[in-house]
């Protein structure tokens, strides 16, 4: 019994070692670990990376200033943008893997499109800190948005010279 002491101190003394990582890490902001949220469990954090959107849900509004982008987990989300008539008129629909959102943060502009989730859908939500963060620290991630923006010019590209 003289041991058992080691049992009630060790665990407590590893917690406040992590917590106090964790927060060196990654600042104040809670760090959630659930993989998969849904709208019967959704997560308890007010700072949770994710966010659940539902069928018809706008993610985006045309003309509003951004602060954040959105890596779509799953799902399927419509961009949408207002013509010269003031009809909304679909440009792209984007799925698993696909950013969106990230425009607003790279040129510090009002969002150009809007976007309405066309299925329930759970997006990574990315910070312009983040944001930066993951530019300058995971090439691979960074190499993937500009294939997608690349691929983004070369459609819209496509259409302009199917119309002239």
């Amino acid at each position: 019994f003289r041991d058992q002491w080691i049992y009630f101190i060790a665990p407590t003394l590893g917690a406040l070692v992590a917590a106090s990582v964790v927060r060196g890490r990654w600042g104040d902001s809670t760090v959630c670990a659930k993989l998969y949220h849904t709208a019967k469990y959704p997560c308890p954090f007010q700072t949770c990376g994710y966010r659940l959107v539902r069928v018809g849900e706008v993610v985006i509004r045309e003309g509003e200033m951004g602060d954040e982008a959105y890596l779509i987990e799953r799902g399927r989300l419509d961009v949408r943008r207002r013509s010269a008539a003031g009809e909304d008129v679909s440009i792209a629909t984007l799925g698993k893997g696909d950013w969106v959102g990230e425009m607003s943060l790279l040129l510090d502009e009002a969002r150009s499109a809007s976007v309405v989730a066309l299925t329930d859908a759970q997006l990574r939500r990315v910070t312009k800190q983040t944001f930066a963060r993951v530019l300058a620290e995971d090439p691979e991630r960074t190499q993937e948005l500009l294939r997608q923006l690349a691929r983004r010019v070369r459609e819209a590209n496509e259409r302009m010279a199917s119309r002239a």
